[in-house]
């Protein structure tokens, strides 16, 4: 098995087993604090579990992206600012399509977001981790745990199949909220850019 980690080509025993080699990998990982930011198993991108890899067959190459935890956010934010506007005008789309009747293609819109709004959760909440200045970490703080809020009012209108909540939580809440974390996310970048 030939494993890359970001483009350098590591060597193990000719004798290790893959199993062997993935429960080196993790050590190595864990050890020196990085996180997996992309896997490729066989040149396709897969799950960045090292457990899950474990569990495949005939893996002839593997392929990590690794970096600290505070890369990965650094490039969450960076990627946050070009995302976010497209989030929020899917999530105007969404509001637009159930205000119409059209709850259908609205749903269907709907779960098609859904892993960019658990991807946006996520980021907030790590951002606070690597930031150092106590104004952004309080801003951030205070973003995802009003973000958290809105998530929970848009899972339980979720439930109850009440598409004018849905609709109203996506046009009226979400989507402004997201256009005012673009400034908030850029002034961090801006600042982390400064201290390196």
């Amino acid at each position: 098995m030939k494993v890359t980690v970001n483009d350098r080509e590591m060597l193990f025993g000719e004798d290790m087993t893959q199993g062997e080699i993935i429960a080196q990998l993790q050590g190595a990982i864990k050890e020196n604090n990085l996180v997996i930011m992309e896997a490729e198993v066989n040149g396709v991108k897969s799950s960045i579990n090292l457990a899950e890899i474990a569990g495949l067959n005939d893996i002839d190459t593997l392929s990590l992206m690794v970096g600290t935890p505070g890369q990965v956010i650094t490039d969450g934010l960076e990627t946050a600012v070009t995302y976010l506007p497209v989030l929020q005008s899917g999530l105007t789309d969404i509001a637009a399509f159930l205000q119409e009747g059209r709850e259908g293609e609205g749903i269907s819109k709907f779960l098609q977001v859904v892993p960019g709004m658990e991807w946006l959760g996520q980021i907030l909440s790590g951002a606070v981790l690597i930031i150092d200045s106590n104004i952004l970490q309080d801003s951030f703080r205070s973003s995802a745990a009003g973000y958290g809020k809105k998530l929970e009012e848009l899972l339980e209108g979720w439930q109850n199949r009440d598409y004018v909540l849905i609709a109203d939580l996506l046009e009226y809440e979400l989507a402004p909220f997201i256009q005012e974390l673009v400034p908030l996310i850029s002034d961090t970048l801006n600042s982390l850019r400064e201290k390196e």
